[in-house]
């Protein structure tokens, strides 16, 4: 009974107060909230939890049903009534004793209550609906700050503080200074008989090496004070702030090893390495945490104004926002501060003998040691796994293989990268190669019906000709169709990768939205059976309703978990794609001795099926936290449809890039027919050529109907038609 008080508690102070954990939260909503004005239309006022039209049918619906449910409920408490009246009287106990005499009457009371009609919808409708509400407000919140924070740098733009050359600069001081306290506090401790120690000076507001509280020895051993205030920073106090932190935490990280190179003269025992490039990440890392300024007036923001007003709902269409906004922020490097000479000067033999660059090689050789292989090497996303090739094959043979495809080879892997990483984002990469494929397949088609033209007008002029006019003659038939079966292949594939792909975000995101509409619409319908179920007698605290308690939480939360689903789903597709990147060619190069030139077609047709199935696998997140995060606490998994609708959408992108390839096929049937008749069969002169176009367009007697043909080599019905359908010698001409 203490678990439900606290976790009652919990949540009413949650909802008391925004601010209740230090976030700036808010149960609340744009007015123009889009999936508020969704649920409003569908079902009209619901109490005070939510507004729309009057008419609502729905609420007249459900009306008529809470009246059915509430006779049932009447029926159900005075059976409970009448057997635990007999329970009582025959086993001296109130309600006998299998029912418990205090939860039974209040969970009757409380269900009945539930049911009555207020007055469209019933208590608990009107209790689900305004968690359901509460569901919303929670995910506006969420996006708006994952608007907020894509508004200052976007996913692909970066931070910088600096240079590494002035970071490294920068550190070594700090290093140096922190060795300097080490050798003032041990060695050299009687000297000055105070503790030398790093710490924030105010109102400077930075950090000095030195004895804290005396002015003689306050700045003996140098310090850090933070760089000018960036205008992109939110405020100086902040930038100050965070700087000063960072000072500190790069303290603590370089403390043991200044102690040692202070105090272990053996350098063979010194035991940190990487302390340099440690300290630069440290204070690059946390001076970047600085808090930003949201500019206002940035293309991200004027493009996403409406993102916040018509709320979490759309979230899946500012993909592309997110991903191709980029803001790189350059922030000022610290500056170092040296240690007051005057105070090493009235130190006599001592202070320069502690500064002397001789007494101090230990700082510097620890650094040296310290930073020996272990400098990180830069990312570089051309990089890839290393693999030995696979034996199988002879030197000879394999000299062959490399000769004869290894420029193939080494064009698919370059079109390979380029599909993935033209642009930071794969999803952004992708789109753009599929369109340039797309435009490009149209153009080599207005070409060919250039070149089909062309051809026709030299048979025409040199039809007496006929070497000459057969070899123009099967250029037609044989090199068209094949150029129309390349477009109609590389249409299909420009379909699915710069229309599909780029939408897949959008579609699973509405189709995960949708399955939210409908299972709201269940919850609202369910919630009379939900008060039913406290009214039915049973042991448990909430009898028969206990199922209901993770049902609406899970109602609760989809909002929310879509929202950030979609957010990390951004972040794991750049992962998964730079990961098979990373090892894909050399695990082919590795388990695949040859593959020939027809070879290269099915290793790039298999890379791009990878990185369709890797998108889509990526963006299952927006419905696959939803569905599966309650069964961590006992919940049961929901069976979405998501995936299986988005894959159906796929299909009619393919049955729709089927019609262009049909055309361009069709085309250089017609083509390769009317050339190879027209070369063959000889005169005729232009109008009967465009007459046997006509016929293999339109036809005798057919309506005017196209045939497309069945392939490259197909032919259109027509008076004329050779056995092939290309247009036999001898059947175009006479």
């Amino acid at each position: 009974m203490n678990i439900y008080i606290k976790l009652f508690s919990i949540a009413l102070l949650a909802l008391l107060s925004g601010n209740a954990f230090g976030i700036d939260f808010s149960w609340e909503s744009p007015p123009s909230d889009k999936s508020i004005e969704f649920l409003g239309k569908i079902f009209g006022p619901v109490g005070t939890a939510l507004t729309g039209p009057e008419s609502g049918i729905l609420g007249k619906v459900m009306q008529v049903f809470n009246i059915a449910v509430l006779t049932l409920g009447s029926i159900v408490v005075s059976y409970t009534i009448i057997v635990s009246t007999i329970n009582t009287a025959q086993e001296g106990e109130v309600m006998g004793r299998k029912w418990s005499s205090a939860w039974i009457p209040l969970r009757a009371a409380v269900g009945a209550a539930m049911l009555i009609p207020a007055p469209t919808y019933s208590l608990i409708q009107i209790l689900f609906m305004h968690i359901t509400v509460l569901g919303v407000h929670a995910a506006n919140q969420i996006w708006q700050v994952t608007i907020s924070t894509f508004s200052t740098t976007g996913i692909s733009g970066s931070i910088s503080v600096g240079s590494d050359a002035q970071l490294k600069g920068i550190t070594q001081h700090l290093f140096k200074g922190l060795v300097c306290a080490e050798l003032w506090n041990g060695e050299y401790s009687g000297v000055l008989g105070h503790t030398v120690e790093a710490y924030i000076k105010e109102p400077q507001n930075q950090l000095w090496i030195g004895v804290k509280g005396h002015d003689k020895y306050a700045n003996i051993c140098g310090g850090l004070k933070p760089g000018n205030t960036p205008s992109n920073a939110l405020d100086s106090a902040s930038w100050i702030t965070t700087n000063l932190d960072a000072f500190m935490a790069a303290v603590s990280l370089m403390q043991p090893a200044a102690e040692e190179a202070a105090n272990q003269p053996d350098k063979t025992l010194w035991t940190n390495t990487g302390i340099t490039l440690a300290a630069m990440n440290s204070l690059k890392s946390n001076i970047a945490s600085t808090p930003l300024k949201v500019d206002e007036d940035s293309d991200f923001n004027v493009n996403t104004t409406t993102a916040t007003n018509n709320g979490w709902l759309y979230a899946g269409s500012y993909y592309f926002a997110f991903v191709e906004y980029s803001n790189d922020i350059s922030f000022n490097p610290p500056t170092t501060i040296d240690p007051d000479s005057s105070d090493i000067n009235a130190l006599g033999d001592v202070g320069r003998t502690v500064y002397d660059p001789l007494s101090r090689k230990n700082a510097n050789e620890y650094m040296v040691e310290s930073d020996k292989n272990s400098t990180a090497p830069e990312v570089d996303r051309s990089n890839r796994l290393e693999i030995s090739s696979p034996a199988g094959l002879s030197s000879e043979a394999q000299q062959f293989v490399s000769e004869i495809t290894g420029p193939l080879r080494d064009l698919a892997y370059l079109f390979m990268d380029h599909l993935t990483e033209r642009y930071s984002d794969p999803v952004a990469s992708v789109r753009a190669v599929g369109s340039e494929i797309m435009i490009t397949c149209e153009i080599i088609w207005f070409a060919i019906i250039a070149i089909m033209f062309i051809l026709l007008i030299v048979g025409c002029t040199m039809s007496g000709i006929q070497p000459l006019c057969f070899a123009i003659g099967m250029i037609g038939m044989v090199a068209i169709p094949l150029l129309s079966l390349l477009l109609a292949l590389l249409w299909g594939i420009g379909c699915v990768m710069g229309i599909y792909i780029p939408m897949i975000p959008y579609l699973v995101f509405t189709f995960t939205a949708i399955g939210w509409l409908v299972l709201v619409i269940e919850t609202i319908i369910a919630a009379p059976i939900v008060a039913l179920g406290l009214v039915s007698p049973a042991q448990e605290v909430l009898g028969k309703a206990a199922p209901a308690v993770l049902l609406i939480t899970g109602v609760f939360l989809r909002p929310s978990l879509m929202v950030i689903g979609f957010v990390a789903s951004i972040l794991l597709v750049r992962t998964v794609v730079t990961m098979i990147n990373y090892g894909f060619s050399a695990t082919i190069e590795a388990s695949i001795a040859g593959i020939g030139i027809f070879g290269v077609i099915a290793l790039v047709t298999l890379y791009g099926g990878l990185i369709l199935a890797v998108i889509h696998e990526c963006f299952s997140l927006i419905h696959v936290l939803p569905d599966k995060i309650l069964r961590w606490i006992g919940g049961q998994v929901e069976q979405s449809s998501v995936g299986q609708q988005v894959k159906e959408l796929e299909k009619s992108v393919e049955k729709g890039a089927e019609v262009g390839s049909s055309l361009m096929k069709g085309t250089a049937a017609i083509a390769g027919s009317v050339i190879q008749g027209q070369m063959e069969g000889g005169g005729g002169g232009l109008t009967t050529i465009i007459e046997k176009i006509t016929e293999k367009m339109g036809g005798d007697g057919d309506g005017g109907k196209m045939d497309m043909g069945d392939g490259p080599g197909g032919g259109a019905e027509g008076p004329g038609a050779g056995p092939s359908g290309g247009g036999a010698p001898g059947g175009a001409g006479g």
